[in-house]
């Protein structure tokens, strides 16, 4: 089921207007759109320990701004820790951030609420685990991945 994001988030907008009418046919509005979406409040609401609720958007904007704000994710991820650029210097990750990083894909994949895309990465980096060529900065990424689905 789709929902018009920025409509919804317009009438959300509107539930603060000091016209009564005004923000309870906003209330009224925003509860049509996401019936007629075939979904619940649940369904459109991030609970606290999800970080995206997945549902259609309409809005390729939006969709722009999760892809700018996925890379700056990303960014953060990789400075989570100190990194070097270069792997090739480091020692393979040991047996237990190997199982560390196996216990984190498995948990994250196990998620309703998770996007497409990271569930693609999530599953190149379960392959590499498989093949033996998950690195240390691989690692890092996962766990500060973890961390921020976590909040």
């Amino acid at each position: 089921m789709s929902i018009d994001r920025d409509a919804l988030l317009k009438h959300l907008e509107a539930l603060g207007d000091p016209d009564d009418a005004t923000a309870l046919a906003a209330a009224r509005a925003a509860q049509a759109m996401v019936e007629g979406g075939g979904l619940g409040w649940d369904d459109v609401l991030v609970p606290d320990n999800d970080a995206v609720a997945e549902f259609d958007l309409d809005d390729e904007d939006h969709e722009n701004e999760l892809d700018e704000a996925d890379e700056e994710d990303e960014d953060a991820a990789e400075t989570a820790e100190p990194a070097d650029d270069d792997d090739a210097d480091e020692a393979p990750p040991a047996d237990a951030d190997l199982a560390e990083a196996q216990a984190i894909i498995k948990e994250l994949l196990a998620r309703k609420n998770l996007f497409e895309a990271t569930r693609e990465e999530l599953q190149d980096y379960k392959q590499d685990l498989a093949d033996g060529n998950l690195h240390p900065a691989d690692v890092r990424y996962l766990r500060a991945l973890k961390k921020r689905l976590s909040k």
